[in-house]
Formats: C-alpha cells, structure tokens, sequence
C-alpha cells in the first residue's frame, strides 16, 4: 500500500493507520520540500466511501484507490447561491430508473483533472419537503471516466493551488448502486 492509502483498512490493501499517522505522512511530505496539499485529498476524500459506502462500493473502489490505479481526489460540494450553507445546493439528482439524472453547478471543486472518480452532493428531495434541512441530501460516487459530455469543467484561472473549479452537471445519469 502506498502512502496515500495510510487510512483505507488493510483488508482492502490499505494500510489501516489512525488519522494522527495519517497527518504524521503529510507533514513529513511537507518538511521533505513536497506539496502535502495535493496529497491530503486522496486521503480525506476517500474517507466518506470508506465510512459511509456500502461493501459493494468499498470492494469495488477501495482496493483499487489503496493500489493506486483509481484517483479519487474530487468533492463536489460548494455551490455559487450556497454560500456557507450546503443545505442551500439546488444540484438535484433524480431518480429515473435504475440512474440517477444530475443537473446543476458546483464550484470550487479541486481536482476534477486529477481523478477518476468524484464525490458529489446533491439533492434527490426538496429542502421544504423536510423538518431537517439536511434531509434529502445525497452524496454519489461519479466515475468522472464515464461521465462524457454530461459534465464540464472550467477552471477558475486566479485559484492557483489545486487546479480549482467550477463544475457544471447536464443530465449525467449515475447508475442508482453509486447512492452511498
């Protein structure tokens, strides 16, 4: 397992470390004169599959991810109109069969060039339709090397760190078993 793969269980050929000797690596790339801030999102984002992804998602995507042959560096979360408040995204997710259809706009979304796959927020019910705003919020797995035309990625030229940008979402249909 490689270094980036410090958190993801060795089960799943991961090196199954704590948190703290995950930061311990990102220093030691940092005082080494290496950009940790471009390592961390492999390790943190790939966290929510490993908490929350079901045994199919984790069999499918870990052991892959922990080999380094899958990239997942992306998240999808911040939105224009949102601001701070996540439970203010309108990026909706419907279902239409066995697909999800995906239609809205991220931004500040770092990576997307860098990753094979991307985690995506998005709504599969209306905020009113609940007593908690973050009821009917969803998180998908979206294999980016699938995607096609349905997604496009604009770069935001003055964030110069992590290739930040914006996303925009046409009608990407998700198959329904990338729900975490």
């Amino acid at each position: 397992a490689g270094w980036l793969s410090i958190l993801i269980s060795e089960r799943f050929g991961g090196g199954g470390r704590p948190l703290a000797e995950a930061c311990i690596v990102l220093e030691e790339i940092n005082a080494a004169g290496g950009n940790a801030a471009a390592c961390h999102a492999q390790m943190y984002t790939m966290g929510v599959l490993l908490r929350h992804g079901n045994p199919e998602q984790q069999a499918r995507y870990l052991p892959e991810i922990a080999a380094g042959r899958l990239r997942l560096q992306a998240f999808a979360i911040s939105e224009p109109d949102a601001g701070s408040d996540m439970t203010r995204i309108t990026t909706r997710a419907v279902r239409d069969g066995d697909r999800y259809v995906v239609s809205g706009q991220k931004i500040f979304t770092s990576r997307v060039q860098h990753s094979d796959l991307m985690l995506l927020l998005a709504r599969t019910e209306a905020r009113t339709d609940h007593a908690h705003r973050t009821d009917g919020m969803s998180v998908f797995i979206v294999d980016l090397r699938e995607a096609g035309d349905a997604i496009e990625v604009h770069p935001i030229k003055v964030m110069l760190n992590h290739e930040t940008n914006q996303v925009f979402f046409r009608d990407l249909r998700i198959p329904a078993d990338q729900l975490i």
